[in-house]
């Protein structure tokens, strides 16, 4: 792990002037190569702070609002659920499988009703994992 005592003095001095020029110089810069890299308008690029502020604005941006459904794993850490209702949103949690602890695609796509507008797959194991269990023959003990 890198902290501040694993760097030395070159290091430290290098990086000095990046650190006086501030947040906003890195992240306007981040901002910029991001955008040439995907080939967008800068002002399409959003940095966020945290997953669970990246979380609520993407389900804002995508209109997700009061009378809306947002289906959640069941097992999944609590800073996901914690955006819907502070949307006005209808929270559902929906059973995951015992084998890949992610979304049982059987039961979600059951649980999906009218009023479903999103669904958030579990980060921990990601939804690679889930596939690869729905594609995979089962495994026999």
């Amino acid at each position: 792990m890198l902290t501040a005592n694993s760097l030395s003095l070159c290091d430290y001095l290098s990086a000095l002037p990046g650190m006086l020029r501030g947040r906003a110089f890195q992240r306007a810069a981040l901002r910029r190569e991001l955008a040439a890299c995907f080939g967008v308008d800068e002002a399409r690029i959003g940095l966020y702070d945290t997953g669970r502020a990246a979380l609520r604005v993407l389900l804002q941006q995508h209109g997700i609002g009061a009378g809306d459904e947002v289906i959640v794993p069941a097992y999944t850490c609590v800073v996901v659920p914690n955006q819907i209702p502070a949307l006005s949103a209808t929270l559902r949690f929906v059973d995951v499988s015992a084998h890949s602890l992610n979304f049982d695609w059987d039961v979600l796509a059951a649980a999906i009703g009218p009023a479903t507008r999103a669904s958030s797959c579990r980060t921990i194991t990601a939804c690679r994992a889930g596939y690869r269990m729905r594609c995979a023959p089962p495994i026999r003990k």
